[in-house]
C-alpha cells in the first residue's frame, strides 16, 4: 500500500504539466491544474512515505525487459524521509510558481517549465525509492534531463544556455562515477540489486 501511494504520487507529479500543454497560451487554467495535480501527487507520496516510516514496506518487485534490471521499489525509513522532502518542496514550489511564474506573463515558456518540473519531481522520487541499479539509473537520467530542461526554460538567453551546459557536463561526470560505483558493486555481489550489497 505504501509503495503504491508513492508510485501514484510519482505518476501524478510526472503528469501534472501535461494537461496544460493543450490550454491556450494566455490562460491560467493549465497552471492551476498543474499545481493541483502536483499537490495531489505530493499528498499521495507524503502519506505513503509517512506510513513507511511507521512500518517499512515489503516493496514491489516486477519483471523488466532491461538486462540486469527489475522494477524493484522499496521504501524504508531513510528513503521515506527523502520522499517527504522531495514531494513537500516540489508542491510548495509549484504553489509559489502560480505567482512567481504566471502563464500570462510567460506565454512562451510557462507550460514548458511546469511540464519538466513535474517530471523532475517524479525522477527524484524514483531515484530514492529504487532498489535496483538499472531502475536507479533510470530515475537519475529522468531527473537530470528534466532538471536541465527546467533550468534552461528561457533558452533564448545565452547566459541561461551556458549555465545549462555547465549543469549537463556536471551530471555527465556524476553519471560516469555512478557507472564505476555500480560496476564495482556488481563485481562484489554478482547482481545489480541493492539488497545484495547489505551485510
Amino acid at each position: 500500500m505504501t509503495d503504491w501511494l508513492v508510485i501514484a504520487g510519482m505518476v501524478l507529479a510526472a503528469a501534472s504539466g501535461v494537461p496544460g500543454l493543450w490550454k491556450a497560451r494566455q490562460r491560467e487554467g493549465g497552471e492551476v491544474l498543474a499545481t493541483t495535480l502536483m499537490v495531489a501527487g505530493a499528498l499521495c507520496g507524503i502519506v505513503g512515505a509517512g506510513l513507511a516510516i511507521a512500518r517499512p514496506s515489503a516493496g514491489i518487485d516486477l519483471g523488466w525487459p532491461v538486462p540486469g534490471g527489475r522494477f524493484a521499489i522499496r521504501i524504508d525509513g531513510i528513503s521515506a524521509l527523502f520522499v517527504i522532502q522531495i514531494f513537500l518542496i516540489s508542491a510548495l514550489g509549484s504553489v509559489y510558481g502560480l505567482g512567481y511564474w504566471k502563464q500570462s506573463e510567460h506565454p512562451r515558456d510557462g507550460r514548458k517549465l511546469r511540464l519538466f518540473y513535474g517530471i523532475m519531481t517524479a525522477g527524484m522520487a524514483l531515484l530514492v525509492c529504487a532498489h535496483n541499479t538499472m531502475l536507479f539509473m533510470a530515475g537519475w537520467e529522468i531527473m537530470a534531463l528534466a532538471a536541465f530542461l527546467s533550468l534552461t526554460t528561457q533558452d533564448d538567453q545565452r547566459t541561461v544556455r551556458e549555465v545549462g551546459y555547465v549543469y549537463m557536463v556536471a551530471t555527465r561526470l556524476a553519471t560516469l562515477c555512478l557507472f564505476a560505483m555500480f560496476a564495482l558493486l556488481f563485481v562484489a555481489t554478482g547482481n545489480f540489486d541493492f539488497a545484495a550489497s547489505g551485510p
